[in-house]
């Protein structure tokens, strides 16, 4: 699995970009990650949450994901970020601030 993670926006406007492949990551941040994929419904969502108009220094995000020949892209900002797409999200920014 291959994912690929871009912040920006914001009120410094700062981008954030982080891009990994699974099989580089440890067994733990694997699976957990596998986990996260897979509770999110990543799939399933669609390829762009509208936020509604007048949002203002907000982030914006774009993660885009490859596995096993499929690949989806979801394009938010943080005010309609789904419930569901939060801890792989706090996942994502996490190991893209660290790397």
């Amino acid at each position: 699995m291959t994912i690929s993670f871009e912040r920006s926006g914001g009120f410094a406007a700062r981008q954030l970009n982080y891009s990994v492949n699974s099989d580089e990551l440890s067994e733990v941040d694997r699976n957990q990650l596998e986990q996260l994929v897979n509770a999110s419904g990543f799939f399933d969502l669609p390829e762009q949450i509208k936020a509604p108009p007048g949002a203002a220094d907000v982030f914006q995000f774009k993660i885009t994901l490859q596995d096993d020949g499929r690949e989806h892209t979801v394009e938010f900002d943080q005010t309609v970020s789904p419930a569901a797409l939060k801890p792989l999200l706090q996942w994502l920014n996490a190991h893209a601030r660290a790397a």
